[in-house]
């Protein structure tokens, strides 16, 4: 006989301990990235939106501070990846003290979007915010469509 639902989840069941040991162990190591936005253990986690139009998907990534030469967008395989990297040094001199600070950080994100005409895709960094805009195929335009929500009594 399986156990029940209220027995596996009880914090005194083995597999479920260790569950949740693994589980805290993550959040910690990736802090930040659990909440999909900010900065963990030197790891940029830019928060991204994904909209889909009739025609097209639109991927926007916040990336204030990363230069446009540190970015690289790429689409093979049914998959988007954008790749980045963030630099920063501040080096500053008063009152006989100095102090220098760098920081690095990157970050690689794919996101699966298939019946992209990847010959038009278009990539623009304005602002802090990476906007990619993907065409989708004729075919996969006229696949999409509305399925309309009855009401049930």
């Amino acid at each position: 006989m399986l156990p029940s639902l209220s027995r596996e989840r009880r914090p005194d069941n083995g597999f479920f301990a260790l569950q949740s040991r693994i589980n805290r162990m993550f959040d910690e190591f990736f802090g930040a990235a659990s909440s999909g936005a900010g900065e963990a253990n030197g790891f940029l986690v830019p928060a991204t939106d994904v909209r889909e139009t009739d025609k097209t998907f639109e991927v926007q990534l916040e990336m204030p501070g990363v230069d446009i030469k540190d970015v690289e967008v790429s689409y093979a395989d049914g998959a988007l990846t954008v790749r980045a990297e963030k630099r920063s040094a501040l080096e500053k001199e008063s009152e006989g003290a100095y102090v220098c600070e760098r920081s690095f950080g990157s970050f690689r994100r794919s996101i699966a979007l298939d019946d992209i005409d990847a010959d038009k895709i278009d990539a623009r960094l304005e602002a802090g915010v990476l906007k990619i805009t993907l065409p989708k195929l004729p075919a996969a335009q006229s696949k999409a469509r509305k399925i309309p929500v009855r009401a049930v009594a």
